[in-house]
């Protein structure tokens, strides 16, 4: 079966390709904590940071405990920090670091290589 001639298909397979290499790279995160990272990242970038309880609660992706472990190893690898809230300093919101934006920045530069050629 030949692949559709769609550009879209095509240049996300490219960024398959290319992506790949990060994913499987002695460091990378696995499939789970990258998708908790992603979250955090997302809301981070629509000011709209999720607080630890926001993080764990985010049933789709696991059990609490199991976010909170994931989110304990995210923090270990230095990809975020969680930050005092402005109005209410009880509140801890996760947010990536620059080792986290980074991070990110090698899937963007993986994305815009995945232009027509």
């Amino acid at each position: 079966m030949y692949p559709p001639s769609n550009p879209h298909f095509a240049a996300y397979m490219r960024f398959l390709r290319l992506s790949s290499a990060l994913k499987s790279s002695q460091n990378a995160l696995s499939v789970h904590e990258l998708a908790l990272f992603e979250e955090i990242v997302l809301a981070w970038a629509q000011d709209r940071p999720l607080s630890v309880s926001q993080a764990i609660g985010l049933e789709r992706l696991g059990a609490h405990a199991t976010l909170f472990k994931r989110l304990a190893a995210l923090r270990k690898r230095r990809l975020v920090k969680a930050v005092k809230g402005e109005t209410d300093v009880r509140i801890k919101f996760m947010v990536p670091t620059k080792k986290g934006i980074a991070y990110i920045g090698q899937f963007a530069q993986a994305l815009t290589h995945c232009r027509e050629p």
